[in-house]
Order: C-alpha cells, then structure tokens, then sequence
C-alpha cells in the first residue's frame, strides 16, 4: 500500500588548494492504504559549492555556493540560491574532519499559485566527518539561512548519516533529514523530516 523511492548522491574533488563538493537528492513516496494513490513525497534539489583555500595551512578558505530545491508537498516550485563566504577547516583527516562556514546567499523562490520571494540571508553551515571504526562512519552537514531582510524568514536544513560498509565499494546507511522553513506557503508545516535506510556504492 506504500511506495518510495529516494536518491542520495555526493561526489567530492580535493586538490592542493581547493576543493568542489556537489550533492543531489530526489525523494518520492506514494500511499494507497485509503483506496486510491496519494502522493505523500516528492521533492528533489542539488548543490555545488567551491573552496579556495588562502592560507599556507590550508585552513581558511573562501567559498561560492548555489543550489537549487523543489517541493510538491510544500508547493515549492523552485528555490534557487547563490551566495559565498569564509570557512575554516579545524581540521581534515582520511578519518575525522571538521569545518564551519559563514556567508551571505540571495534567494528567489517561486511557489504554486504564482507566489514569489527574494532576499538575502545570512548563511551559517558546519560540516563533519568521523570514521568511528574500520566499518561505521558517520557524516553530518547543517545550514542556517536567517533572512537579512525579514526576521521571521529562516530556512534551514540538517543531514545525518550512519554508514555501514558492507564491500570495498558497497554500503547500508541510515540517513535522517530536517528541513526546516519558518514562514511556509499556506497552511504546510514548519518541519519536514525522512528517515532513510539505504544501500549504496561509492566509486
């Protein structure tokens, strides 16, 4: 009587001073349990960001982001954003990293029924990684977006995931996602959560 389907892809390239992190992601369920098919997911977005690191240390860096959302459900029809800012890398290890961000991103979204917004926001971001053993890793992003123009006007979004390896390229990962928009079209909730449990391949 339940059906879904949920895609989660990452890539990352390093190089000596610099660094491209792209995400992607499109969630979709269905539930028939009253008779008839009711959409109950669909949302998709995608992410690019790109660090240019300043330092000797290769610890501070600055960076320009852009991404772009949409939400059946919340009658999203489009998010778009672009920004950039400063980051530290407290530190970045094959096992463990740390870094925090912050920035100023402009947004211009489009909802059902014709509605628009733009502003720009204040955009606070942290990031980590830990290889709890030779098999389990865990990996956590969180963004902040507080309006510059409207205090009530904030966004956020925070990524956790539990990752198992199963081969040398296959894994089993639980994944919990918030999405979080304080002023949302209509009558649509605040908070949007998922909690996936998933099996997946790196390459």
């Amino acid at each position: 009587e339940q059906e879904s389907f949920n895609f989660d892809a990452g890539a990352e390239l390093r190089r000596d001073v610099d660094r491209f992190t792209w995400k992607g992601y499109l969630n979709y369920a269905t539930d028939s349990s009253s008779g008839s098919s009711v959409l109950t997911q669909r949302k998709m977005g995608t992410s690019l960001k790109y660090d240019h690191f300043i330092d000797e240390e290769e610890t501070t860096y600055l960076f320009a982001n852009t991404g772009a959302e949409y939400d059946a459900l919340a009658d999203l029809d489009l998010r778009g954003q672009v920004g950039g800012g400063i980051g530290y890398q407290f530190w970045e290890k094959p096992e463990s990293k740390l870094s925090g961000e912050i920035g100023v991103n402009y947004f211009v979204e489009d909802y059902e029924g014709g509605t628009s917004d733009e502003y720009a926001a204040l955009r606070l971001a942290a990031t980590s990684f830990e290889q709890l053993n030779e098999d389990l890793s865990w990996a956590t992003s969180a963004e902040l977006y507080p309006s510059l123009e409207d205090s009530d006007d904030v966004n956020g979004k925070l990524d956790t995931k539990l990752s198992l390896s199963l081969t040398e390229t296959m894994f089993s990962s639980l994944q919990y996602v918030m999405d979080y928009d304080n002023t949302p079209n209509g009558a649509n909730d605040r908070v949007d959560t998922r909690i996936v449990l998933s099996l997946g391949w790196s390459f």
